[in-house]
């Protein structure tokens, strides 16, 4: 490659990376509401949002709420009360077991069967949402807890297909983080275990 050549492929190639920070720039640029945003007490009070969450394990009630104070100033406070049951296997947990006890006994082929679902097959939980009176209602899921109904005040921001999209593309993630965590994790047989501690 002559010199001439390699001076016009550097010139290029500062050219594109410029325009591509130039939209990198445009993209990230802060949004600008269609209407200016109230501050002080009459904003607290537009922005106040209550919820509230219920699973089969805890039921919480809370607020979120904030202001603008000044031009690059805000203040946000909440808080929630939280009423949870200490026992890992709740009262639907055992009334559950026991009708699939009584349907899928264990030992038979049904019991069986039921078993290797369980084992082997993963239900996505569906993004099922809607509004009511101005309040948006969803079924979500808790970790430990399972589907979680939430409640809370003010309209759906995100359409449903790209929070449906999210989900799966979160639960993807942390399925592959824990196949990785599964994958590179070594077992020591115990007499190994109990040499390293002598060995300390």
């Amino acid at each position: 490659m002559t010199p001439a050549r390699a001076a016009a492929l550097r010139k290029a190639q500062l050219a594109s990376a410029a325009a591509r920070r130039a939209r990198k720039a445009t993209r990230i640029s802060s949004y600008v509401p269609s209407k200016p945003r109230p501050k002080g007490f009459k904003g607290l009070k537009a922005n106040f949002v209550p919820y509230a969450r219920v699973n089969k394990r805890s039921q919480t009630v809370g607020f979120n709420a904030g202001t603008g104070v000044s031009r690059h100033k805000r203040i946000a406070v909440g808080a929630y009360v939280r009423l949870e049951g200490t026992r890992r296997n709740t009262a639907i947990d055992r009334f559950a077991d026991k009708a699939t006890a009584k349907v899928f006994p264990k030992g038979t082929k049904r019991g069986k069967a039921i078993a290797a679902a369980k084992s082997n097959v993963v239900i996505h939980g569906p993004v099922v949402r809607g509004s009511v009176r101005g309040h948006q209602v969803r079924l979500g899921t808790s970790r430990g807890a399972g589907p979680t109904v939430i409640v809370r005040r003010g309209k759906h921001k995100v359409s449903r297909a790209k929070s449906k999209k999210g989900v799966q593309a979160y639960n993807k993630s942390m399925n592959r983080i824990a196949g990785r965590r599964a994958a590179t994790k070594v077992k020591r047989s115990r007499p190994q275990r109990r040499k390293a501690a002598k060995l300390k």
